[in-house]
């Protein structure tokens, strides 16, 4: 970390604040809205709590937003937890970090596509008593639990977007710098390139 210019420490310092302000919120969401509540009190699970998710999937909407709320959830909360273990200043850990944030952008776009598709056949899937259907002539008798999109929704998720992918490319150098100090420390070693110490890896078998 001694090492770090300053874009990079900016890259680091924003990418684990916002995950940990993400996985904050999106553990609360998924508390509030899939953990909290009773089976008994919607005709999709009552009597049947080995069924309890249809609670929240019951509708092609309530199962896009399922997927997308779970998949956050598994996307922020280990990358929170990883980014407090890189004070640590293990290289190991700086470098998994700096990975899983590029393996997120592939995950996100896999959501997208999948959240996107079911949400289009929630269209034509859903209907108004899906969730709130008729007791006598009141629309009061719940069959599942609704689910709509809030603004704080959809600002944590493009927030994670923007800081993700705008700060990657710096976050990113962190690691080819460490390829470079490996490099050199080998170099040093090896002293005029006559002598190969155990365990140096020659260039070309570098991946």
């Amino acid at each position: 970390m001694q090492l770090w210019n300053e874009k990079q420490y900016g890259a680091w310092v924003m990418m684990g604040t916002t995950s940990i302000i993400s996985a904050l919120y999106w553990m609360q969401y998924y508390y509030y809205h899939y953990w909290y509540g009773s089976y008994s009190k919607y005709a999709a699970t009552e009597g049947n709590s080995g069924w309890g998710y249809m609670k929240n999937a019951y509708t092609m909407w309530g199962l896009a937003e399922s997927v997308n709320a779970i998949t956050l959830l598994f996307q922020w909360v280990p990358s929170a937890i990883v980014w407090i273990l890189t004070a640590t200043n293990v290289d190991g850990i700086i470098w998994f970090f700096v990975v899983w944030t590029g393996v997120m952008h592939y995950v996100d776009a896999f959501r997208f596509v999948i959240v996107s598709i079911i949400k289009i056949v929630a269209f034509w899937y859903d209907s108004d008593t899906a969730v709130n259907s008729y007791k006598g002539l009141e629309q009061t008798y719940k069959v599942s639990k609704s689910h709509s999109l809030a603004y704080w929704d959809f600002a944590m998720e493009w927030m994670g977007f923007m800081v993700s992918f705008g700060m990657y490319l710096d976050l990113h150098t962190i690691i080819e710098d460490m390829e470079v100090y490996e490099r050199r420390a080998i170099e040093e070693r090896r002293g005029n390139g006559n002598v190969v110490v155990a365990g140096d890896k020659d260039d070309d078998l570098r991946f």
